[in-house]
């Protein structure tokens, strides 16, 4: 398996939002010799009016369309499901960036309860992969600092 040195991220909101769109972008990094693309998890944007599309259906759609690349994804895994996302890929998780994507929906904000949650599906996650008979699979974290 190689490993991912370089990847352009791909976001998945705005212009980007199309899920059309993403393919061709994936295209041109592979062919400009890149080893991957990165793409965004995002539900909401800042800006209310921006397309949103999943990350999930933009990998796939990115993966019928190149040959090479590798497809990193972001997995914001406090407000996912966490047996979607053992089911569907092993995905970077992270925090999220954005406040409105938990409140909007329900969810606590608060970067504390945030963390909790991750640590919480982290091990749910790792656990039902194990029970599945599923690889070890690496499991990035992102984050940012305040």
């Amino acid at each position: 398996m190689s490993v991912v040195q370089h990847a352009v991220g791909l976001p998945t909101v705005g212009e980007f939002g199309d899920v059309r769109a993403l393919p061709d972008l994936a295209v041109a990094v592979e062919e400009r010799g890149w080893d991957g693309v990165h793409l965004w998890d995002h539900l909401l944007c800042h800006q209310r009016d921006w397309p949103v599309t999943s990350s999930v259906v933009a990998a796939s759609a990115i993966a019928a369309s190149t040959s090479r690349i590798r497809i990193v994804l972001t997995g914001a895994l406090p407000r996912r499901q966490v047996q979607d996302v053992a089911q569907d890929t092993a995905a970077p998780a992270a925090l999220g960036s954005m406040d409105r994507e938990y409140a909007d929906f329900g969810l606590d904000p608060d970067l504390r309860a945030r963390r909790r949650g991750l640590d919480e599906r982290l091990g749910t996650l790792t656990e039902l992969w194990d029970r599945w008979g599923a690889p070890p699979i690496p499991v990035w974290c992102a984050g940012r600092r305040p």
